[in-house]
């Protein structure tokens, strides 16, 4: 058993992901369906998926997956990090993301793989059922100047079980991994 903690060799990525956004702030989402073979079904992840022997490169591979999936062209795409998420079998495979900036109306796509395609605000993202890491890679993706790296473990901050941070005002409460709140402290005075 390999821990995900534990220093693994660089793998070179074989999986291609964009992070697109328009010019609200808000993040485009694919629905995936429940179909055989489908990694994650039923969670909002990031469009993407297996580089295929013809493709030239990781960038080709996600834009091969744009094009496949919602019909999207998208003249720019820019390398933003490469997430360490787990597989099916529990090993970690790493995913080259890339980020991209358009401004349409999903709705008008040809959608082919999936259920559905939409924009979110970052500030939803917490209330979704979401695959791998959208969630982080949209928090890092808002701080301006900063460059994302290589995260371990899907972009989970690896000592989440005791480390806490603290709340956002207007930012929707975290839950904890079974969709139940954190238990309250009552202090009594005497």
């Amino acid at each position: 058993m390999t821990s995900v903690h534990a220093a693994a060799p660089a793998a070179e990525p074989r999986n291609a992901s964009v992070l697109v956004h328009n010019d609200r702030g808000e993040y485009l989402l694919h629905l995936r369906d429940r179909g055989p073979g489908i990694r994650n079904p039923g969670t909002w992840s990031l469009p993407g998926g297996g580089r295929e022997p013809h493709d030239v490169s990781l960038e080709a591979t996600a834009r091969r997956e744009l094009r496949e999936e919602a019909g999207l062209d998208l003249p720019a795409l820019r390398a933003f990090a490469v997430e360490l998420v787990h597989d099916q079998e529990g090993s970690l495979l790493p995913v080259q993301v890339f980020t991209a900036r358009w401004n349409g109306d999903p709705d008008a796509l040809g959608l082919t793989g999936g259920v559905m395609l939409r924009w979110f605000r970052p500030e939803v993202l917490p209330r979704l059922r979401l695959g791998h890491s959208p969630l982080e890679l949209v928090r890092r993706a808002r701080r301006p100047g900063r460059r994302a790296r290589r995260r371990r473990g899907g972009g989970r901050p690896e000592r989440a079980a005791h480390r806490r941070r603290a709340p956002v005002p207007g930012e929707p409460r975290r839950r904890g991994p079974a969709g139940a709140a954190p238990p309250r402290l009552r202090i009594r005075r005497r």
